[in-house]
C-alpha cells in the first residue's frame, strides 16, 4: 500500500479553522490528482545542470492559505479550498537514499500553477520542474571520456575501468563498470583533486545514479582550516539490480564539521567473504556535486 505522509495535524487543522474564503464546503475537500513530476531542461544557457535522471518519488504541496504537505506519487491530495486556488509544487526524493528521510530537492525549481478547485472533485495537475538557474556544479563527472576527474587509488585490489557498450552504459558514451572477484575483492577510486567549498551553511548536495552487486560506499578526505585531513565515510547504496540514482545530504557533513574548507571524493566497495557468486559488477555514473551560488 501507497503510504500517504503528509501531516496530519495541519489537515485537521485546517477542518477546524476553516475560515478563510476559499475553505471547502462543509470540510469537504477538492482533490488534486498528481501522477508524475517532470525535469525539464533548464532553458538557461548559463546554467550547467549536467544529467537529467531523477528519481523524483514525492509531490509537496501548498497553496496561498496553507502547507498542505508531502505525499508519494501518484498522489490524491485532499485540500480543504475551493475556488480559483494558487498551488506550488515542489519535487520530493529520499536523501541518502531513505525513504524515511523525504525531502523538498531544493535545487529543482518548485512548479506553480492556478486551478479552481471544486469540492469533492478531482482536478488532475501534470508538474514540471527544472534545475534552478543559479545552480553551481562543483563536480560534473558523466565518465564518458577516459580521462575522467577520478583515478584507482592505491589501495584497490581491483582496476579502475568504464564501459562504453551502449547497452550496459547508464546515459551518454560510458559509464563505470567494475568486476571484482575473487582476487581482486575490493575496488577504491578517488577524486584526482581536491575541491575547495562554500563555508557559507549553503545547501550542499551529491548526486550518483548506480547498479551493483555489492555495497557501495561514498567518503572522501575532507581538510580543515588548519590543513588537517580525515576521511569520512558519508553514504553507503545498497545492491540493485536495476539502476537507480541517490542524493546524498553533504550538507549535514558540513553542518557536523564547520572547519572543512576542502574536499576530495571517494568511492569504494568490497566484496563480501561469504559472497554466493564468483564475479560482483560494480557500475555507477554521473558524479555531480551541487549547490546554489
Amino acid at each position: 500500500m501507497r503510504k500517504c505522509f503528509y501531516y496530519l495535524f495541519l489537515f485537521v487543522a485546517s477542518i477546524l479553522l476553516g475560515c478563510n474564503k476559499n475553505s471547502g464546503t462543509e470540510g469537504i475537500p477538492s482533490y488534486v490528482k498528481v501522477e508524475k513530476i517532470h525535469l525539464l531542461d533548464n532553458p538557461n544557457p548559463n546554467t550547467e545542470e549536467g544529467s537529467l535522471s531523477e528519481d523524483i518519488n514525492d509531490v509537496w504541496v501548498r497553496t496561498s492559505n496553507q502547507d498542505v504537505g508531502g505525499f508519494e506519487m501518484p498522489a490524491l491530495i485532499p485540500i480543504l479550498e475551493e475556488g480559483e486556488t494558487n498551488l506550488r509544487m515542489s519535487a520530493g526524493i529520499f536523501m541518502n537514499g531513505i525513504s524515511t528521510t523525504r525531502v523538498a530537492y531544493p535545487f529543482y525549481e518548485p512548479f506553480d500553477t492556478v486551478v479552481n478547485l471544486v469540492a469533492g472533485e478531482v482536478i488532475s495537475v501534470s508538474p514540471k520542474v527544472k534545475y534552478k538557474d543559479n545552480i553551481e556544479l562543483l563536480i560534473n563527472e558523466t565518465f564518458d571520456f577516459t580521462n575522467t576527474t577520478f583515478t584507482k587509488s592505491s589501495l584497490s585490489a581491483a582496476e579502475y575501468t568504464q564501459t562504453f557498450d551502449e547497452d550496459e552504459s547508464f546515459e551518454g558514451a560510458g559509464s563505470v563498470k567494475i568486476v571484482l572477484n575473487k582476487d581482486e575483492k575490493n575496488l577504491r577510486i578517488e577524486g584526482v583533486e581536491d575541491y575547495d567549498l562554500p563555508i557559507d551553511g549553503r545547501d550542499m548536495f551529491i548526486e550518483l545514479n548506480y547498479k551493483t552487486d555489492v555495497n557501495i560506499l561514498l567518503s572522501g578526505f575532507f581538510t580543515d582550516d588548519n590543513g588537517l585531513v580525515v576521511e569520512m565515510g558519508m553514504v553507503g547504496v545498497r545492491p540493485t539490480d536495476e539502476w537507480k540514482k541517490v542524493y546524498v545530504n553533504f550538507t549535514s557533513v558540513m553542518f557536523d564539521n564547520p572547519n572543512i574548507v576542502s574536499f576530495k571524493p571517494i568511492i569504494s566497495a568490497a566484496m563480501p567473504d561469504d559472497y554466493a557468486g564468483d564475479e560482483a559488477v560494480v557500475m555507477f555514473d554521473n558524479y555531480k556535486f551541487i549547490y546554489l551560488q
